[in-house]
């Protein structure tokens, strides 16, 4: 837990979420998947009176036994699928080491605790909206490009493919979204774990043991967000930082002048380059 303080320095307490939405560690999963669809949210703080005792998350809801015959997963209590091995914040820590330490360990949330109680969270959103403020201006757009920073290796999915494969190669992967692409590679949709949950009503639908594509006839066209915004391989990271912040959205697919799909830029890659101090 980061400790340090900077006098006149951004701190979590500036930035955080309070009070959070929560969730008791007895409370099914079917319910916390729909505190975070409703609620907009992708991490719920686990407490036990005032006591955080664990974290689950949208990847935490979507793992690899998703893929299993297990009816009753959704009526599965929240603790079975928590995460307990958390890392935490103050609300006191300064906000630069606590997005430091985020982009280490490749987490996007840190629940806050003061007084051995939970009294907030900070997510990366959080971040990328405070340190969005001192990118430049587009008049004066000295930003590095988005090739600087993209992932060049990007799983994708088709239109056409059955959904229950489309969600095995997400889990599979470990990412919780995927661009779809047509014959030609071009970007024609995103396919996220919202856009499936959307959909689906309940995800864990998934997890009966029926393929979707046989009892309902799903394909990744009927649940993936068309005509998603995609960036330039030239595009700043100031026009990049304006997607996330006005679409409300954690990953960009990056693309050629035809629409072909040549890369990925999620919010902590821009996070990580920020904190880097890269020009």
């Amino acid at each position: 837990m980061s400790q340090s303080n900077h006098p006149g320095t951004d701190t979590v307490r500036d930035l955080m979420t309070t009070p959070p939405t929560t969730v008791g560690p007895d409370e099914t999963v079917g319910a916390a998947l729909e505190l975070m669809l409703y609620g907009g949210i992708r991490h719920l703080p686990v407490v036990e009176g005032e006591s955080l005792v664990g974290l689950v998350s949208e990847r935490d809801l979507l793992p690899e036994r998703i893929t299993r015959a297990f009816p009753a997963l959704r009526d599965c209590p929240v603790r079975d699928a928590m995460t307990t091995s958390l890392e935490t914040a103050t609300p006191s820590d300064v906000i630069t080491d606590a997005a430091a330490r985020m982009a280490d360990l490749g987490i996007s949330s840190l629940p806050v605790v003061a007084d051995g109680r939970l009294v907030g969270i900070l997510t990366s959103t959080d971040i990328l909206a405070e340190r969005g403020r001192d990118v430049a201006p587009p008049s004066n757009d000295r930003t590095a490009p988005a090739k600087t920073v993209m992932q060049r290796s990007v799983t994708s999915v088709s239109a056409d493919d059955a959904l229950d494969q489309a969600v095995a190669t997400m889990v599979r992967e470990q990412v919780r979204e995927v661009p779809v692409v047509d014959a030609d590679d071009c970007v024609v949709g995103m396919l996220t774990e919202r856009s499936l949950r959307a959909v689906l009503g309940d995800p864990m639908r998934i997890a009966t043991g029926h393929p979707a594509t046989d009892e309902y006839g799903l394909t990744v066209a009927a649940a993936m967000t068309p005509d998603p915004t995609c960036v330039s391989k030239n595009a700043s990271l100031y026009t990049i930082a304006r997607c996330f912040l006005d679409d409300r959205v954690g990953v960009l697919p990056v693309v050629d002048r035809q629409k072909h799909l040549v890369g990925m830029v999620t919010y902590l890659d821009l996070v990580q380059h920020l904190l880097d101090g890269r020009e």
